[in-house]
């Protein structure tokens, strides 16, 4: 699978506003192999997610955030987003 940088776009914006919103500021960093794989470790607020895309990165952390967030507001924030993910 090629990676995809689509940092521009979709749920990694979404999460970034509402981490930024809550007074946290993510990290994303992305490697890659000369075969093509790459992966995306996301982290902010005291946990991160690692994935195939940024995408997916993304899509775990927000997985994880709804029971791992330190700040309950957060925390509620993500399960919300999980939810909404999940229809």
């Amino acid at each position: 699978m090629p990676f995809k940088d689509d940092r521009a776009d979709g749920l990694y914006a979404l999460l970034y506003d509402t981490l930024i919103r809550h007074g946290h500021r993510p990290g994303l960093h992305l490697t890659g192999d000369q075969l093509g794989r790459g992966r995306a470790w996301l982290n902010a607020a005291g946990f991160g997610a690692l994935g195939h895309s940024i995408d997916d990165a993304a899509r775990l952390y927000v997985q994880a955030g709804g029971s791992l967030a330190s700040d309950p507001a957060l925390r509620e924030e993500l399960r919300r987003l999980d939810e909404m993910l999940a229809v």
